[in-house]
Parts: structure tokens; sequence; C-alpha cells
């Protein structure tokens, strides 16, 4: 079964990359890591003109997870770049770092749409059924905090 998932993994990845699928990065500095907030308490409000557009998710291993969300071109907050991570459901604290990308890197961006999506593969060991919140942040140029744009739930089956 693992075995599925990561072909499948791969040939959305192909697929993906092929067609302009906006790939957020895994790979998360320690600056920006530093950045998140310690637990749900410190979101803050949530950012104007941005936000996580809310909907359950189900994945597993090898999942990519769609981050969705609207941006307002005519509120002041101009983005620089876009981040999501889990927090726990039972405490409100910080799980890990689901991934990251800078606006300039996503296609569609600099056009009029205002619905945009980015896509972080999830990778995780765990053998047991978890609930998350999952919270997506932005920076901009004048703020070196990240900036709450709203959260979701999201369950991790682990297929057994």
């Amino acid at each position: 079964m693992k075995f599925l998932s990561i072909i499948f993994s791969l040939v959305v990845l192909a697929v993906s990359t092929v067609y302009g699928l906006n790939m957020g990065s895994t790979d998360i500095s320690a600056e920006d890591l530093s950045r998140f907030p310690k637990n749900v308490a410190e979101f803050g409000p949530q950012v104007d003109g941005l936000e996580y557009t809310r909907r359950p998710l189900a994945i597993r291993p090898g999942d990519l997870v769609p981050i969705e969300f609207n941006y307002n071109r005519a509120s002041s907050f101009k983005p620089r770049s876009f981040h999501a991570a889990l927090y726990s459901t039972s405490d409100g604290s910080f799980v890990k770092a689901l991934g990251g990308i800078n606006f300039n890197q996503m296609e569609g961006f600099g056009g009029k749409d205002s619905r945009f999506a980015y896509y972080v593969p999830f990778h995780e060991n765990a053998d047991t059924f978890r609930i998350y919140n999952i919270a997506m942040f932005a920076s901009d140029a004048g703020n070196s905090n990240f900036r709450f744009a709203g959260r979701g739930l999201i369950s991790y089956d682990p297929g057994h």
C-alpha cells in the first residue's frame, strides 16, 4: 500500500509539473520556523484581504495537501509568501510546518483571479488516526512575523 502511495505521489507531481500546479516547498528555514505562532492563542487577528478557504480535509501519507485561499487585490496587505502549519486540537500547540511558497512562484498570481491554491506533500510516520488544526499564514515586506489568514480541520488516516 505504501508503494502505491509513493507511485501516486510521483504521478501527481509529474502531472503538476506539466499542468503548472503550484507546488510549495517543505524545506522550512529555521528563521521561517521561528515565525510560526507557538499555539492557536497567538494567531492574532486575521489579516485583511486574505482568507484561507476552510474545508475539512482527509489525508494520508504522501498526499498533496491543497492550501486554498482568497486574496482581495484591493486590500492594503501585499503578501510576499504563504505558509501552512498543523496545530494540536487538544491543547492548540504547534505540531509541524507543512510548507510554503513565495507569491512570485505561483501561477496566475499576477492575473485578475482572487482564488489561489498551492500544494505541499504530506509526510507523516504516525500509525494512528489524528485530527489537526491546519492554519495558513502569510508574510509581507513590512512585518517580520507571519500574519494569520485562517484555519480549518484536517484528519490524518495512516491507511493500515
